[in-house]
């Protein structure tokens, strides 16, 4: 029996972020996680009687010292989960890209990112307007829906997605980091480029090729790949010709007649 399939993806992160505190002892930790674990509060659990407490904790560290084996699944309840990184629009691949910075904070968001029903279709039919409206609600809602699904679903699906991304851009390698010789040694490190980089490239992409931004984040992934590193290697190749063709120092400085 995996015990593990009692916590739910909402409890999980709770348990996961007690479990990071420092300064707190373990004994209060275990507390805490007793509490989430079993949707009580600390008066409640602190008013329970001594017998009913330990009978709690031993269930707690049961759950704890079992095997965490995650399962990968075609759908986590009524959602199909899109493994597939090169299926993904350039938005999702970006929204991913983000979610990945705190991975246990946005498992929801992630998966809410990839995944799809059998209304998705709709989305064909709404004005532009109305079609982000309802793609904004329709991921708030599925985010939700996750965070109440068993943790050994979740985890498994998160697991194979970073997998499947990893290897994505492991196709793409030459893509990824800013060019020193075209934008200078700071740039890798600048506010802007971590905050603003991928919205900056999705504008690159849309200027290229001659949409709206909102339409190139509805480009495949691949395509806008394609227009990025082609980007890249042209504003490589006019760096290149810029300092080939400027005039050289020395030719500036006059020779005061000798």
């Amino acid at each position: 029996m995996n015990h593990w399939n009692k916590i739910s993806l909402y409890k999980y992160q709770q348990i996961n972020e007690i479990s990071e505190r420092k300064g707190v002892p373990d004994l209060d930790k275990t507390l805490f996680c007793t509490c989430i674990a079993f949707d009580m509060t600390e008066y409640q659990l602190d008013n329970a009687g001594m017998e009913k407490v330990h009978k709690l904790l031993n269930q707690v560290s049961k759950i704890f010292s079992s095997p965490f084996v995650p399962v990968i699944k075609k759908r986590i309840g009524k959602y199909a989960i899109n493994y597939d990184a090169g299926a993904m629009t350039f938005g999702q691949y970006i929204e991913l890209s983000h979610y990945l910075s705190a991975p246990i904070v946005n498992a929801q968001k992630m998966l809410a990112t990839v995944c799809h029903s059998h209304i998705d279709w709709l989305m064909k039919i709404f004005s532009k307007k109305k079609a982000v409206e309802r793609r904004v609600r329709l991921h708030e809602k599925r985010a939700a829906y996750f965070l109440k699904q068993p943790i050994t679903e979740v985890m498994g699906s998160l697991q194979l997605i970073r997998e499947r991304k990893k290897e994505l851009d492991n196709q793409y390698k030459g893509l990824f980091g800013l060019d020193i010789s075209v934008h200078g040694e700071s740039a890798q490190s600048d506010m802007f480029n971590k905050r603003y980089g991928w919205i900056y490239a999705a504008s690159q992409v849309a200027e290229y090729e001659r949409i709206k931004l909102e339409e190139a984040y509805g480009l495949p992934v691949r395509q806008a790949f394609h227009d990025l590193m082609f980007l890249k290697a042209k504003g490589k190749y006019e760096a290149e010709m810029a300092k080939k063709n400027a005039p050289s120092l020395n030719n500036n400085i006059p020779n005061n007649g000798r």
